[in-house]
């Protein structure tokens, strides 16, 4: 029986060895390289969004995959998809005046 990720499609398989810890579901995996399975598809329709603490009102998110050479989380501008250039509370300010 093929099994196919319901988000892109992609052939996936499942196998005892590759076992979350922390739910203990069984992690998908590319059928050809026997690699967890990263959809990119189910990563955006799981993506939570957040308002940024600064003020500026704008929405962000956070990649696993975006971190500096520090492992700290870079936030993600919403709209552009690039990393968020917060203007704090007056570029809030600027946004509501026109």
């Amino acid at each position: 029986m093929t099994i196919y990720c319901k988000f892109c499609e992609q052939k996936i398989s499942f196998d005892n060895q590759h076992v979350s810890e922390r739910t203990g579901k069984k992690i998908p995996l590319d059928a050809d390289t026997e690699e967890p399975h990263k959809c990119a598809l189910r990563k955006l329709k799981h993506r939570k969004y957040f308002e940024c603490k600064k003020g500026c009102g704008s929405q962000i998110f956070f990649d696993e995959d975006r971190r500096t050479e520090n492992g700290k989380w870079i936030p993600i501008d919403k709209d552009t998809d690039e990393p968020h250039q917060c203007e704090g509370r007056s570029g809030a300010q600027e946004q509501d005046e026109q």
